[in-house]
């Protein structure tokens, strides 16, 4: 496949490289003799074919006044569908007039919120983003200093040594010369036959049947239980073999939902097409026209029903990501990656290559020589009966892939009650003798991006794809193990612990921010975050068994099992169905298993013991981080002491922090009179490694800067939700349902609003337009109007139409239901010590407070107010008391959020029915 650029205009062309690859014919196409002088051309390449797309059929000479903005906002528009169906997208245009080129003078790149104040310029730029464009040019193409020649593209990693050179290069003119490289050489994949498992025609009453006639007892009970496992898993797949038909999987680069149906419509259409080029007749030709049209309405319907599948329960289904997967042409992993100096390209070296960088994160191996007391056995009897079983079985999700074992999810779901019997056996024989079979402890591992460069296989975390079965028993020994130790566990550990979350983690670490500034003697609180290395992987499991025995009360059968859990574990990474040699897991705890996490929450529990009085903690599972108000130097001194215990228990526990990813944010609303002295500030530290003072840091997903102002996250949210609404509208452009559109809204695009919202939501009416803004755009393209104006009115009746709550009333809806659950208990943190239930004495005349009101002991003071009037618990805790007292008495959350939305939407009816009654 071959590319290249040039623009059409030879006084701005953009040359390519004389290494770049050519077009198919030997010169570029060349510009009508009747183009206008101040007209463009937007040349867009594909694989198939190059198009271009002339302005002039929008602009005519003799309309000269039209604005430049909303022509180039309009052209990016027109080609929206062009663009997002090319393979490979290369647009580029520039002229000597001035007031033709392809930017806009207020227009920096990259481009700055601060200095795009227009909104048709902001527009302008929130196009590229829709559509998934990069603009590669950085430095100016003008002899004025303005960069008014761009290059965009979809695939930045294929455009390379782009250069801006001298204006004269080519030939004599006010703009320079652009030249790049396209990397157009295109491998073509032969992806292997495989056999796979038709579920769509299994026969499962007589898989349940034949699964019950199975005489279990003599194959599996009173047996050791790595025969009892292997005789299970012999029987049950020959089951499998005989009552579920197998297919022939030939092309895994195809779409997901081409399937038989949709080739037989093509090749009827191909035969009708030869059929006619055969004998030119009027009836074959209708007869292929026919054809033609129920194939293209065979693949839409296909398109269509790809995005909901009934067996699974995710409202966005893993059909759809495939269909986005096969329509991006992107791949998880690069072609080429590499380990400090060592480049792979082939799947099954990269494998390799993963393994043993996995490998070399282990700490030292254990010695597993816990010494179990046996005296106390009876306390630690674990229920394994059928019923409970079933209802495991019955939970399990059809989509999550097999593990080593091969049962898939499909047989465990739709055979819950004739395999519970066996497992039964099988999980009572391997907790009493403490032997766990090998499958179970044996991973798939997946190699899972984390951040920076994609071909760095240090920018990856292993994802272990473990047995189905081997979860359901995991599941049931972490309920129990949770209800051994839930009294033990510090309170403020917010990770992977029953109705926490990271947004409860934000609540109690920004409330107890905000009231420490709102104290006039406070001058910062300083926060000090803390980083480990390879966290889950390095857990010594000497270590946590004795904590489990020592500090939890773990032993007998319980212990013995968590030890030969931990214990001869294998890994293997699979990467495109290339599976690498088998590695021992020295360390750690399996990321994506069920008890793994449990047991870390347990080994990272006594952290926060040995802090000194003052200084708080929040933890999300190794998410560390610490605070304490500065009011004098000692303050910072007591700090220190504190960094230094908690580097004293990371050398004890054989833990590594990552001192150059460990910061500190000094969170002030006002100077330290030490700041206002130069060259003063005080320097933490963690060993040998002075800390950074941060500007701002990304905490579970949350921007926090000095100011614990959030407007940095907020615009950081509404561009990463311009992004997932491009990518809706290109890979969804065959729906035009309208619940669907909502539906792929509300999943995709407005639930990057959701996460922890009740922390950064806008606090004022200027912050809050932008989300509306953007909502209305998604609601015009909902309702297909997008070509309509809105005025608020107008966008508050079609969000009635949609049932979608404004922004507005969202992030007031998702306050009162978190606060709801405190309140109620529902959740295990608390309401602040100022915050107290109203008690009948109030100062007012006419009080409207009632006894399920909350007053404040607290009032904003000084140059702290802002934080702690805009914080979670004193900003809520008003609207909780403006709401009739029948919704707030309702005790029941899913009652309660069903009123509390009637309530609003009424709220929102009656304010605007009082502007403007014929609404």
């Amino acid at each position: 496949m071959s590319f290249t650029f040039r623009s059409l205009r030879p006084a701005t062309s953009a040359q390519s490289a004389p290494s770049a690859p050519r077009y198919r014919s030997s010169q570029p196409p060349k510009p009508s003799s009747k183009q206008h002088p101040g007209q463009k051309r937007v040349l867009i390449l594909s694989d198939s074919k190059n198009r271009q797309f002339d302005c002039s059929r929008f602009r005519s000479p003799k309309i000269a006044v039209e604005r430049k903005d909303l022509f180039l906002l309009r052209v990016l528009r027109e080609h929206r569908d062009a663009i997002s169906k090319a393979d490979i997208v290369l647009i580029s245009a520039g002229v000597n007039d001035l007031r033709r080129d392809f930017n806009l003078h207020s227009v920096e790149w990259p481009p700055q919120s601060t200095n795009t104040p227009i909104r048709v310029h902001k527009l302008f730029t929130d196009s590229f983003q829709e559509l998934g464009l990069d603009q590669l040019i950085t430095s100016p193409t003008h002899i004025k200093g303005k960069t008014l020649d761009l290059l965009l593209t979809n695939h930045s990693s294929l455009v390379s040594d782009v250069n801006v050179h001298s204006s004269s290069l080519v030939c004599k003119s006010d703009h320079s010369v652009i030249s790049f490289k396209v990397k157009a050489t295109k491998v073509i994949k032969r992806c292997p036959k495989r056999r796979i498992y038709n579920f769509k025609k299994a026969n499962w009453d007589s898989l349940n049947n034949d699964i019950s006639c199975v005489p279990w007892y003599g194959l599996i009970d009173s047996r050791e239980p790595e025969i009892a496992w292997y005789n299970f898993k012999t029987i049950l797949h020959a089951l499998i073999d005989k009552n579920i038909p197998k297919i022939t999987v030939k092309n895994n680069f195809s779409p997901p939902w081409f399937d038989s149906e949709c080739f037989s419509a093509f090749r009827k259409k191909d035969r009708a097409h030869a059929q006619f080029k055969e004998s030119n007749t009027f009836t074959n030709e209708l007869r292929w026209k026919v054809k033609r049209r129920d194939f293209k309405n065979t693949c839409n319907a296909k398109m269509r029903d790809n995005l909901y599948n009934s067996e699974d329960p995710a409202l966005i289904t893993k059909k759809f990501w495939s269909h986005v997967k096969s329509f991006s042409n992107s791949h998880r992993l690069p072609e080429c990656m590499h380990l400090n100096d060592t480049f792979r390209n082939s799947p099954k070296d990269k494998a390799e290559l993963f393994n043993n960088y996995f490998y070399q994160q282990f700490s030292t191996p254990s010695r597993y020589d816990i010494d179990i007391d046996w005296s106390n056995d009876q306390l630690f009897d674990i229920d394994f009966s059928p019923e409970r079983i079933i209802s495991l079985l019955k939970e399990v999700n059809p989509n999550k892939a097999s593990g080593p074992d091969g049962i898939h999810g499909q047989v465990l779901k739709h055979c819950a009650r004739s395999l519970a019997h066996p497992l039964s056996v099988i999980f009572t024989l391997s907790y009493n003798s403490g032997c766990v079979p090998k499958d179970w402890r044996t991973a798939n591992v997946v190699p899972v991006f984390k951040k920076g460069s994609k071909d760095n296989i240090t920018n990856y975390r292993p994802i272990s794809l473990t047995s189905l079965v081997m979860k359901i028993f995991e599941r049931i020994l972490k309920d129990e193990l949770l209800q051994l130790t839930s009294d033990l566990l510090d309170e403020r550990q917010h990770g992977f612990l029953k109705n926490k979350s990271c947004t409860t983690n934000m609540v109690y670490f920004t409330d107890n921010i905000s009231s420490a500034i709102n104290n006039p003697n406070t001058y910062s609180v300083d926060v000090i975050y803390f980083d480990f290395s390879k966290a889950f992987d390095s857990v010594n499991h000497d270590l946590i068994l004795e904590k489990l025995k020592y500090k939890f009360g773990i032993d007998g059968r319980f212990l013995n099992f968590i030890k030969n859990y931990l214990r001869n574990r294998e890994q293997s990474v699979v990467i495109e169905n290339c599976k690498s040699p088998s590695l021992p897991v020295l360390s750690g705890v399996p990321q994506g298993s069920i008890l793994g996490p449990t047991l870390f929450v347990l080994f990272i529990n006594d952290l926060p013991s040995s802090l000194n009085a003052g200084t708080d903690i929040a933890l999300y599972a190794d998410d560390t981080k610490i605070w304490r108000p500065i009011a004098s130097e000692e303050d910072h001194i007591i700090l220190q002491s504190d960094i230094n215990t908690l580097h004293k228990w990371s050398i004890m526990n054989k833990m590594n922090f990552h001192p150059s990813k460990c910061k500190a944010v000094s969170v002030h609303n006002r100077p330290s009179p030490l700041d206002m002295l130069p060259s003063v500030r005080f320097c933490y530290h963690l060993g040998n490694v002075l800390l950074e003072y941060a500007d701002n840091e990304k905490d579970l997903g949350v921007i926090i800067n000095p100011s614990l102002c959030f407007s940095e996250q907020q615009d950081a949210l509404v561009a990463k939700a311009n992004q997932q609404l491009g990518l809706v509208r290109r890979t969804c452009h065959f729906v035009h349902d309208i619940k669907r559109r909502r539906t792929l809204y509300l999943t995709l695009v407005r639930s990057q609003f959701e996460h922890c919202s009740p922390i950064w939501r806008p606090s004022n009416d200027t912050a809050m337009k932008k989300f509306e803004s953007f909502q209305k755009r998604c609601v015009k393209w909902i309702l297909s109007e997008e070509e309509k104006s809105y005025n608020f009115e107008t966008y508050y009746v079609k969000c009635r139409t949609l049932t979608i709550l404004p922004m507005s009333l969202r992030f007031q809806l998702n306050d009162l239901i978190l606060f709801h659950k405190i309140a109620y208990g529902y959740v295990p943190i608390s309401l602040p010590e100022y915050l107290q239930w109203f008690d009948g004495n109030s100062r007012l005349r006419n009080s409207h407070l009632d006894r399920l009101s909350l007053v404040s002991s607290y009032l904003p003071t000084g140059r702290g107010s802002r934080l702690f009037e805009n914080s979670f618990f004193y900003r809520t805790h008003s609207l909780w008391n403006r709401i009739p007292v029948d919704i707030r008495d309702i005790a029941c959350t899913i009652t309660f959020k069903a009123r509390l939305k009637a309530h609003l939407w009424q709220t929102l009816i009656s304010d605007l029915e009082s502007k403007d009654p014929t609404t």
